[in-house]
């Protein structure tokens, strides 16, 4: 970011806009230091609505301290993305914003990895919710087919995966022996089958 550049284009323009101008910038350039916006997804936010500066109501459940916090007060109450033809699957819609209360499979996991999910909203038609953990790893809960999916590392992949259609890694706690995803039946011991394991293997 050329500074001096910055400077002189603000010169003319009334403090008031400035400190706005300002504002909106450092917010888009958190966004992006945070990986929470790429330049390969920001197109599909834009097209949503989303403009730097963007802020609405996040629900009071939601900690100020968590991840997710930032995320729904940036993009709550879009919808981003469609449902269609995508590079391994079906590419999907994301509807942002829409509070949800863990269920048995999502509180079942937030205990076998220690951490705490927030929704960040709905998914392919209300097909599934997206959860977020307080590392910042995203992850997707099925509500027509029970299954727990690992989405991403971070938001910027986890969601570049779900816009343009690649496959999410199924997930298995200890107790499962199996699960449905895209017509496949994954079982336990399957490389492809992520456990509780392989999350704390990685927090090492």
């Amino acid at each position: 970011m050329d500074v001096e550049l910055l400077r002189r284009a603000t010169d003319s323009v009334p403090a008031g806009a400035v400190s706005r101008a300002f504002a909106f910038f450092l917010h888009f350039d958190y966004l992006r230091r945070m990986n929470l916006l790429t330049p390969n997804i920001e197109p599909f936010f834009r097209a949503a609505g989303w403009v730097p500066g963007r802020a609405v109501v996040v629900d009071s459940h939601v900690p100020r301290a968590h991840p997710a916090f930032r995320i729904l007060q940036a993009f709550g109450e879009l919808t981003v993305g469609h449902i269609g033809t995508g590079e391994e699957c079906a590419s999907s819609d994301i509807e942002f914003g829409c509070p949800a209360c863990p269920d048995e499979q999502v509180d079942d996991w937030q205990e076998a990895l220690r951490t705490d999910f927030v929704c960040l909203g709905d998914v392919h038609h209300g097909h599934g919710q997206l959860w977020l953990d307080s590392q910042g790893r995203l992850f997707l809960n099925g509500l027509v087919a029970s299954m727990m999916l690992f989405v991403g590392h971070d938001f910027a992949q986890g969601i570049e995966a779900l816009l343009k259609g690649y496959r999410s890694r199924p997930m298995l706690l200890p107790s499962q022996e199996d699960v449905m995803v895209w017509g496949e039946r994954f079982r336990a011991g399957d490389p492809l089958v992520l456990t509780p394991s392989f999350f704390h293997a990685r927090a090492l």
